[in-house]
């Protein structure tokens, strides 16, 4: 549910509260971690693991335009109130696999902002200030019946940003960023792949809050021509998270290591008559961890954590003043990553056309036609191409969608 006043206390206030409830499977498997020599013999087992979840939460924020009678002064504040309950199970069987965790959440933020001509500035700080709970439990037979003693670990963190946007002459503008960024890590994977006794939540590094610090930078271009945008980050953690493939169990590690990625960006729109217009983009983002602890950032960071290159195009022909259409093509490229070390890596790339029209009838709505994969395409998944990985999926082919929208 969400609420919108636009003069609470001479300012904008809005409110959003949800809730959700829910259940999700992965597919069936027989590997190793499945097994349980009490239920089948070892290697005849088959189970899913289920995802369950309960969220509850609010988001708030509070605006005011020329605070204190400062002309193009805003505050922007508010809070956020968050609580989740999740659990993870071997549904067939109803085996405990990740015990029953309860994160609470409380953020309160607040953020300025001061244009003055061509130059806008930003600033702000958010504080996070969370506990996770999780139960006592006992591992699976695969990590071989172990007990855990469970624990409330506490998440605070404060997270300032600072930023500038300088407008230039002739459609230019350019814009400068910093800030950190707070987020929890996939807690579940080193709760359920504890296999020896003693450990106790509170002592897993492996759940410690991740803490980035982002730079970013770029300009952009506006004209009767089109436009142009280009943008470069830098993102870097002391204790940062990647994902790797266990060989024996086919599931995925957690590794809890430095991590640095950065990344370009551009995207441009050409106005080349009044019937077409042509777009374009580009996206390239590399990032690297250490194959040890205290070692240098030389491991490149695979398709589980960082995408391929992606190029895009379109172009848009206005048939008329009613009809447009667009024929698209977006392509990951194909990538060797580590090679000859332990954590090599091959993606094959795909090129993929889509294509739009839209009729305009007036007064009886609006006729869309959409097609993804136009060509019908076979292809695999970037991130299911990893040997020994189980979920080998498949894109999806051709799909061909219509819709009829009519307003009154």
């Amino acid at each position: 549910m969400s609420y919108d006043n636009g003069n609470v206390f001479g300012g904008q206030l809005s409110l959003n509260v949800y809730t959700a409830d829910q259940a999700m499977r992965y597919p069936a498997e027989d590997g190793a971690d499945r097994q349980d020599p009490l239920i089948k013999p070892l290697g005849t087992l088959v189970d899913q693991s289920e995802v369950r979840a309960k969220k509850q939460g609010l988001r708030s924020a509070w605006s005011k335009q020329d605070l204190g009678g400062v002309k193009g002064l805003e505050l922007r504040t508010g809070v956020d109130l968050v609580r989740d309950e999740v659990d993870q199970r071997l549904a067939l069987t109803d085996r405990l696999w990740v015990p029953p965790m309860i994160y609470k959440s409380v953020a309160p933020y607040v953020q300025f902002s001061y244009e003055t001509g061509p130059l806008t500035l930003s600033g702000g700080l958010r504080r996070e200030d969370g506990e996770l709970h999780v139960d006592d439990y006992t591992t699976t037979y695969f990590r071989n019946r172990v007990f855990v003693q469970g624990g409330t670990l506490s998440y605070t963190a404060t997270l300032p940003n600072v930023g500038a946007v300088l407008k230039l002459p002739a459609g230019w503008s350019t814009f400068v960023s910093y800030g950190k960024g707070f987020t929890l890590p996939n807690v579940g994977i080193p709760l359920r792949n504890i296999n020896y006794p003693g450990q106790s939540v509170a002592g897993i590094l492996d759940l410690q809050a991740v803490i980035v610090k982002n730079k970013e930078i770029g300009a952009s271009w506006k004209g009767k021509m089109g436009s142009f945008s280009t943008s470069y980050y830098d993102t870097k953690s002391d204790l940062g998270q990647s994902l790797s493939i266990d060989p024996v169990t086919n599931d995925f590690l957690l590794n809890r290591l430095p991590v640095r990625i950065k990344g370009l960006e551009m995207q441009g729109e050409l106005n080349i008559s009044r019937a077409w217009r042509a777009t374009a983009l580009y996206s390239r983002t590399l990032g690297k961890t250490v194959f040890t602890a205290g070692g240098p950032l030389d491991r490149q960071m695979g398709v589980l954590d960082v995408n391929p290159d992606k190029i895009g195009a379109s172009a848009t022909w206005k048939a008329m003043p009613a009809l447009d259409m667009t024929l698209g093509v977006t392509q990951l490229r194909s990538r060797d990553l580590n090679v000859g070390r332990s954590s090599e890596e091959h993606t094959k790339g795909y090129a993929l056309w889509d294509f739009s029209a839209n009729y305009d009838m007036g007064r009886y709505g609006k006729l869309t036609l959409g097609v993804e994969n136009l060509a019908d395409k076979f292809y695999i998944l970037s991130w299911s191409q990893l040997p020994g990985f189980r979920n080998y999926w498949a894109g999806r082919g051709r799909v061909v969608s219509v819709s009829h929208t009519l307003t009154f």
